[in-house]
């Protein structure tokens, strides 16, 4: 594949789904056995045209132009799942993990230019600081991972001990405080983790209410989703029996406990804070004001499975979801339109993050590709 540039190709619109609708939890633990082996298979090759397009010639996705969207390029062949990836605060870096360690993608060029060894195990959750000094991932094996993006050493490790009510060791989403001097996780017991990242001091761990109904599956009470305010003063997280809390960060008290969904997912605070997206099991996607107010619900396409990752366009106005069978949507905010939906991935998404420019939506799939979506027309 060329990596001098962003390579355009052509959308693929979405076409009706007559697949059984299975909830993310089946979808993963069949995953692990022989009947969805030919399924998760990787893709072939992609073949990608000879002549990049420009960088300049991206235009930033607002909703007059949507429906031009369109995959512009794609990293593959990543040797394993992509559960997580994020753009660097300044747009020049994409970081990508394929299962235990990192690749750091040059954003014009294309070109790799940094690969990070994990002592994660299996990344869940990646995320820059806001200042871009650092970038924090957690796994597996329950060790949240910073390296330094000026040398991508190493910064810090940050670890917690299980305990009889928390035995699994397995954190499965993160965020940084807008300050970049705290750190929080979600883990696969339901909990939140907090530290403090300038000595690795562990803050605590916070528990919501009593565990709600299992939802089955290998972590029927995981935060898969966790996401702190952009004025620092609360984090919104879910857990997989059905809550989504709002929390108040200065008295690690709830505020809200927002109305039980299907087994939620992802959840996103929007760039100017005054709106949560969340997701769940059953394929829609919730818009709730800062109060924990249902706004919208947006249903297009529930046919396509599962909805997991909630992307903000910088500027509020737009949302970009994914879902369990490859498919990219696009929806207008405001009146909870969906302005277009293009399958691309041909397995699950459980990762997606919109550049800071508005202009790229990057999306990495269990196909063990990362595409690229912008118009540039």
């Amino acid at each position: 594949m060329k990596q001098d540039g962003f390579l355009h190709m052509h959308s693929r619109r979405a076409k009706p789904f007559s697949l059984p609708v299975y909830s993310r939890r089946h979808f993963c633990s069949l995953a692990t056995m022989s009947i969805l082996v030919a399924a998760c298979q990787s893709p072939a090759p992609v073949q990608i045209p000879a002549t990049p397009t420009p960088r300049s010639t991206l235009k930033p996705i607002i909703a007059s132009n949507a429906h031009n969207l369109a995959q512009i390029g794609v990293l593959e062949n990543m040797q394993d799942k992509v559960r997580s990836l994020c753009w660097s605060p300044d747009g020049r870096f994409l970081a990508v993990a394929p299962g235990e360690h990192i690749q750091i993608w040059q954003s014009t060029s294309l070109k790799q230019v940094a690969t990070l060894q994990g002592k994660t195990g299996s990344i869940n959750g990646m995320a820059w600081s806001s200042d871009g000094t650092y970038l924090a991932a957690a796994g597996n094996k329950g060790i949240v991972q910073i390296w330094q993006t000026t040398n991508w050493q190493t910064q810090r490790l940050l670890n917690w001990q299980t305990t009889s009510t928390h035995p699994r060791p397995e954190l499965l989403s993160m965020a940084w405080s807008p300050t970049s001097k705290r750190l929080v996780a979600g883990n696969a017991d339901g909990a939140l983790l907090l530290w403090d990242t300038t000595n690795g001091k562990n803050l605590g761990l916070w528990e919501g209410p009593g565990q709600y109904v299992s939802s089955g599956g290998r972590y029927p009470y995981a935060v898969w989703g966790v996401a702190w305010s952009p004025d620092g003063r609360y984090i919104v997280s879910n857990r997989y029996d059905k809550y989504t809390f709002m929390w108040d960060t200065q008295s690690s008290k709830i505020t809200h406990q927002l109305p039980p969904q299907d087994q939620p997912n992802g959840v996103a605070y929007s760039p100017d804070g005054q709106f949560v997206a969340t997701s769940n099991d059953a394929g829609t996607v919730q818009i709730w004001d800062a109060q924990g107010k249902l706004v919208r619900v947006l249903t297009g396409h529930t046919d396509a499975g599962w909805a997991y990752p909630v992307m903000w366009s910088p500027n509020t106005s737009l949302l970009a979801t994914a879902r369990a069978y490859g498919l990219v949507q696009l929806w207008e905010v405001q009146n909870g339109q969906e302005l277009v939906a293009i399958q691309g991935h041909n397995a699950g998404v459980f990762t997606g993050s919109w550049s800071p420019s508005g202009t790229i939506i990057a999306t990495g799939s269990d196909d063990t590709t990362v595409r690229l979506w912008g118009v540039t027309r």
